[in-house]
C-alpha cells in the first residue's frame, strides 16, 4: 500500500511540475565546437536543458530512457529564434555566445507526451534502436553540410561612370550541379539505402507503429541526374531530426527554409588589389538543396514537377533538388541560375579610385 502511495504521490508531483508557467524561455549559453554548426548545434541542445530545468521539468527514468535526455532528442526543434551575440576561434575550434528563445509550452507538452508514453509522431517511442542509430548517421552527414559549396557567385558588365558617380555590375548565381552530383547526392543516397533498405529495420517500425499512417507519415524524395528521382517514406519523426540537423526554418503551409537571407558582399579594390569599401545587398534567396510540401502525393514531388496530387498522399514530403529558391505564395520559385544588375552611387573621389569589383556571397541561417 505504501508503494502504491508514493507512485500515486509522484505522478501528481510530476503533473504539477510541468504545468506551464509561462510561453517562452531564453536563455544565453556559451558553447564551443569544432565547426560554427557544431557550436550552434551544441548550444541548442544546452538551452533545452537549460529550460527543463528552469520549468522543474522532473528528472526520472522512463522505461531506462532519462526523460531530459529525451526531451533534448525530440525538443530540438521548439527552438523559436537565436542570436549569435558573439563569436570566436581558437586552436580548438570555434566559440559563440547564443540568445536562444524555446518555445515552453511545447517543452512542457513533449515532457507529458513522453511520460505518457504516446506516439505524437514518433516522439513517444523507445525501442527503435536501427531506426535511432541510422538517424545519427544522417545527423553527421546534415551537420557537416556546407550550403554554400553548391553555389557560385561572379560579376559580368562592370561600368564605372565618373561623371554621374554611379558603377553599375551584373552579379550572377549558379548552382553546381557536378558538385551536387559528388558531393550530397550520392553520398546521401548511398546512406539513405544503406540504413532504411533494410528489414529489420522496417520489422522494428512496423513492431513500434501499429498504424501504416504513422509508419508512412513522411517521403523523402533525391532528385538525381535528369530529375529521376528515388524516395523512402518513414515516420515523422524522421524529419524531426532531419529538421534539426539540418536547421530548417518553419516558413508555413508545410514549408521550410534553409536560410533567412542571402548576402552579397561587393568589394570595391584599388588599383593594387586592396579594399576600399565593401557594400552588402542582399537577396531573399531562401532555399538552396532542400524544399517540402505538406500533403503531397507519395508517388513524386509533386510540387516540384508542377504535377497536380492525384491520391496516395503523406502528410509531408521533403525533397532534395539540384536548386535554390524563394519561399513564394504557397510553393517556392526555383533557380538553376540567377542574374541581377545593381547600380551604386558613389562620391568621386571614391569612384576613381575604383580599379575593379569582386564579389563574395553569405547564407544567413
Amino acid at each position: 500500500m505504501r508503494k502504491i502511495f508514493f507512485l500515486f504521490t509522484l505522478t501528481l508531483l510530476l503533473a504539477a511540475k510541468i504545468a506551464p508557467a509561462q510561453d517562452s524561455y531564453t536563455v544565453t549559453i556559451q558553447a564551443r565546437g569544432a565547426s560554427r554548426e557544431e557550436a550552434l548545434s551544441g548550444a541548442i541542445d544546452d538551452a533545452i536543458r537549460r529550460s527543463a530545468g528552469a520549468l522543474a521539468v522532473e528528472r526520472t527514468q522512463l522505461d531506462g530512457d532519462m526523460l531530459e535526455e529525451r526531451l533534448i532528442q525530440f525538443s530540438r526543434g521548439i527552438v523559436t529564434n537565436y542570436e549569435i551575440l558573439e563569436s570566436s576561434a581558437d586552436d580548438a575550434g570555434v566559440i559563440l555566445t547564443v540568445l536562444i528563445t524555446v518555445d515552453a509550452a511545447q517543452l512542457l507538452e513533449n515532457a507529458r507526451v513522453i511520460k505518457e508514453g504516446t506516439s505524437a509522431g514518433g516522439i513517444g517511442r523507445r525501442q527503435t534502436p536501427r531506426l535511432e542509430a541510422g538517424l545519427q548517421t544522417l545527423a553527421a552527414f546534415l551537420r557537416n553540410l556546407r550550403y554554400e559549396n553548391f553555389l557560385e557567385a561572379g560579376l559580368e558588365d562592370k561600368q564605372a561612370d565618373i561623371r554621374r558617380g554611379r558603377l553599375s555590375v551584373t552579379v550572377f548565381l549558379n548552382f553546381n550541379r557536378e558538385r551536387y552530383a559528388a558531393e550530397f547526392e550520392k553520398p546521401l543516397t548511398a546512406a539513405l539505402s544503406e540504413i532504411f533498405d533494410s528489414q529489420a529495420l522496417w520489422e522494428e517500425i512496423e513492431g513500434e507503429y501499429d498504424d501504416p499512417a504513422d509508419r508512412f507519415a513522411a517521403s523523402f524524395h533525391v532528385l538525381g541526374e535528369n530529375f529521376s528521382s528515388r524516395a523512402w517514406m518513414f515516420p515523422r519523426v524522421f524529419f524531426d531530426m532531419l529538421e534539426r540537423n539540418a536547421r530548417f526554418w518553419n516558413a508555413g503551409r508545410g514549408r521550410v527554409q534553409t536560410h533567412k537571407r542571402l548576402w552579397l558582399h561587393f568589394s570595391l579594390l584599388d588599383a593594387e588589389g586592396r579594399e576600399i569599401e565593401r557594400l552588402p545587398i542582399h537577396l531573399k534567396a531562401s532555399n538552396v538543396l532542400f524544399f517540402s510540401q505538406e500533403s503531397a502525393q507519395s508517388a513524386n514531388p509533386w510540387f516540384f514537377m508542377d504535377i497536380e496530387p492525384t491520391g496516395g498522399k503523406s502528410a509531408f514530403t521533403l525533397t532534395a533538388a539540384p536548386k535554390f529558391g524563394i519561399v513564394m505564395g504557397g510553393g517556392y520559385i526555383f533557380f538553376d541560375s540567377y542574374r541581377q544588375s545593381f547600380v551604386f552611387n558613389l562620391p568621386e573621389e571614391t569612384l576613381t579610385r575604383v580599379n575593379d569589383v569582386s564579389v563574395a556571397f553569405e547564407l544567413e541561417r
